[in-house]
């Protein structure tokens, strides 16, 4: 635990200028702590993990690289990886080397060592099982559980967790008297048979939670457990190179305003595998290039812990200089053109040439009207010599009755409006289309059109949008629909169980 008092995060950082003659380059030490005097750890369960970063053009770790020393050594002890682990209370200091720099140092403060208070189920046994997948849905986390055991999806039911753990099948599964010999470690260390495998070694720090919690009585939260309010993730975005790693470190913060290192107890996925991996500690790391070929895009990490996520961007650039990047002011249109162009630029990743009038013309009356241009349209088009052809033809396929057409079609389809040989429900139909081509003709603004639809009541003759509820006439399908549908988030796992891979939970759900 930090013992700093709750506020904006000041990162603690260390700087020093690179000793290599020739080379203008700086080093950084991150701490993320609050305090800019030192790093203060509280207790020894508390855990920080330092993050050394490199300066030269661009930004580059090297915490995978850098050695660690403790003065005095009883105080602590540095992980390879930057992980610093107290030892003992007192004060001292923190000596990171990296090949070729001059030595940096951080200030240490210990307290509280030993006088730690007793592990709390809710906040800090439950994340062991999401974190090594007990509670997974392939393992103890399904429907049924897994060989007579079952946990909550994902933790998200932990008094639940603590009945099954604790009181069924007569409580054989922990033993208060040799926490060793209990059934939960020796089924995760694969002392015995386990049909998931080894999940845990031996003298991990979660083997020695978990057992610390047994010899403590294996005691619930109290009524009022610690609960995380959010959580960060430093850095949250980095341009990375081939074989390039970047170390991520985790902070929960806690209502209460106190705030603990979470790295090794959080998951991480990467959404872009073929470009980078991340591992349990939270190192991630791009991959080489593949035959020969230069790789780019955005690799993104969700990092979880409990029911908060965080993400990292990373950002592989092409290795090869930008030689036709076209100026800003010709590529950006629009505030959509000034993000495509940062990314591109961050990327290395030139835009594809400016297509020519007739390509422009057959993809722009496509998208919006849904047909090709006609002869006459073509050209009248392609003889007009302005600068402001293109949008002045945009702004005239808006104002056609082609789009009002087009896209009440589309929204009709979205918004399930299906026609019926019922008489009685045809009329509705008709009535519901029209209307929604209405308002695309007016160009009614978007949050309108959502409230006119969500709050319609009465007659179809006075207000269409109410056949919506006839074919959306389930509250949970309403619900679900809604928010895919106007706030492109999908809820319907969060019925049943908090969402695996979201932060929305079953209270979300049923509020919405």
């Amino acid at each position: 635990m930090v013992t700093t008092p709750k506020g904006a995060l000041h990162a603690l950082c260390i700087v020093i200028y690179c000793a290599v003659p020739g080379i203008a380059a700086t080093l950084e030490i991150s701490t993320g702590s609050q305090s800019t005097d030192a790093l203060h750890l509280s207790g020894a369960r508390a855990r920080r993990q330092l993050i050394v970063t490199e300066t030269h053009d661009t930004i580059h770790d090297v915490t995978s690289i850098t050695t660690w020393r403790v003065e005095p050594s009883s105080l602590a002890i540095v992980e390879q990886g930057g992980m610093v682990i107290p030892q003992s209370n007192g004060t001292g200091t923190i000596i990171a080397t990296v090949p070729n720099h001059k030595d940096i140092t951080v200030p240490l403060v210990i307290d509280q060592f030993g006088n730690d208070p007793p592990l709390d189920f809710v906040s800090q046994i439950v994340p062991i099982f999401t974190k090594h997948g007990c509670n997974g849905g392939g393992c103890h986390g399904k429907s049924g559980g897994q060989n007579g055991f079952r946990l909550s999806l994902l933790g998200f039911e932990p008094h639940e967790d603590y009945e099954h753990l604790v009181k069924e099948s007569r409580g054989r599964r922990l033993s208060l008297v040799a926490p060793s010999t209990s059934l939960l470690l020796l089924k995760a260390a694969a002392s015995v048979p386990h049909g998931g495998g080894k999940l845990i070694e031996p003298d991990s720090p979660s083997h020695q939670m978990l057992s610390q919690w047994i010899s403590e009585g294996a005691r619930p939260s109290g009524p009022n457990p610690p609960q995380v309010s959010h959580i960060d993730v430093f850095p949250k975005e980095r341009t990375m190179h081939a074989g390039h790693s970047q170390q991520l470190r985790v902070l929960a913060h806690y209502a209460d305003g106190h705030i603990e290192d979470v790295t090794r107890l959080a998951q991480y996925e990467t959404n872009a595998p073929d470009l980078a991996d991340v591992d349990a500690l939270g190192m991630v790391k791009a991959h080489e290039h593949k035959d020969g070929q230069s790789q780019c895009g955005t690799a993104g990490v969700m990092i979880r812990f409990q029911s908060h996520v965080a993400v990292f961007r990373g950002t592989l650039p092409l290795d090869t200089p930008i030689e036709h990047m076209p100026p800003r002011d010709t590529f950006v249109q629009n505030v959509i053109d000034d993000h495509v162009y940062t990314h591109l630029t961050k990327l290395r990743l030139p835009p594809s040439a400016i297509c020519d009038d007739a390509t422009f013309l057959r993809r722009v009356t496509l998208d919006i009207a849904g047909r090709l241009p006609t002869p006459n349209e073509t050209i009248d088009f392609l003889n007009d010599d302005t600068n402001t052809k293109r949008g002045a033809l945009v702004d005239r396929l808006l104002d056609s009755d082609d789009y009002t057409n087009y896209f009440a079609l589309k929204w009709s389809a979205i918004l399930r409006n299906k026609r019926t040989n019922d008489e009685l429900h045809r009329n509705g139909t008709y009535a519901f289309h029209e209307w929604i081509r209405h308002s695309l003709a007016e160009n009614k603004p978007y949050c309108d059109f959502v409230y006119d639809i969500l709050t319609a009541t009465g007659d179809v003759s006075t207000t269409p949008p109410v056949i919506w509820y006839r074919q959306v006439s389930d509250i949970n399908q309403q619900a679900e629909d809604a928010s895919q549908l106007f706030m492109g988030v999908r809820l319907q796992c969060a019925r049943c169980h908090h969402h695996p891979f979201e932060k929305w939970g079953t209270d979300d759900y049923f509020q919405l």
